[in-house]
């Protein structure tokens, strides 16, 4: 299981020194950053996280690693929801704001025609994206909470498979995005900007494909799980 890299007896904060990014994990599940010589089994089981909840968020966040992740429990349920509330927090608080952001300082600074389509296709896509996030946060999240109280209510009126059906890889249209930046647009933009506008959207679609595994790979599962439970 990817021994070469960190396990539960690693030390966390070596792990935020070789790989900055995981900061955001840590964020997400709301772990202290005081870390001293902490493992990374200590830091989670101080927070309320299971050690291995914590390697597969890491793992999957830092390595986009799908397969031989380590075996979770319903328990762990609360804590992958809220990680994901806080991931949508973070794309349309942070993340989409600084990219439109740095788009419009373009704008400002160009006459060229192709700013307006990239413009145009930006908030098109921050529209599809708070739709998709406002379905998980108001309709499948609840029910997860609900299943896990046991509500008769949520299993007779909701179906995870509803919830996949309604999952699209909302990272596939950045890639169109970037490819329209890198083919088309002109030279006349600053370098500086675009330099800060096509890595910062990089940076939103590796982690909206992280997203994406997270929910696929280890949220899913376990709801059906759940789920299989109350059909017996």
């Amino acid at each position: 299981m990817h021994s070469a890299k960190f396990g539960d007896q690693t030390q966390a904060a070596e792990v935020l020194l070789r790989y900055p990014l995981a900061l955001k994990v840590f964020e997400r599940l709301n772990l202290p950053l005081s870390l001293g010589d902490k493992t990374i089994e200590r830091v989670a089981t101080e927070a309320g996280v299971t050690p291995a909840l914590l390697l597969n968020l890491l793992y999957v966040s830092l390595f986009h690693s799908q397969d031989e992740l380590f075996r979770l429990e319903a328990s762990d349920l609360p804590a992958i929801v809220s990680y994901l509330e806080q991931s949508h927090h973070y794309y349309s608080l942070e993340a989409t704001p600084e990219i439109l952001r740095i788009i419009r300082t373009i704008g400002e600074a160009t006459t060229s025609r192709t700013h307006a389509l990239v413009e145009n296709f930006f908030q098109q896509y921050s529209l599809e994206v708070d739709r998709h996030f406002s379905y998980e946060n108001e309709v499948a999240f609840p029910y997860i909470r609900r299943l896990l109280r046991g509500s008769h209510a949520a299993i007779n009126g909701y179906s995870i498979r509803e919830y996949k059906q309604q999952h699209n890889d909302i990272e596939d249209k950045l890639s169109d995005l970037q490819n329209l930046l890198i083919r088309y647009l002109s030279l006349e933009e600053p370098y500086r900007l675009r330099r800060q506008l096509f890595i910062a959207i990089h940076l939103l679609g590796e982690d909206l494909s992280a997203h994406t595994c997270i929910e696929n790979r280890i949220l899913i599962p376990l709801v059906e799980k759940e789920e299989a439970k109350w059909k017996k």
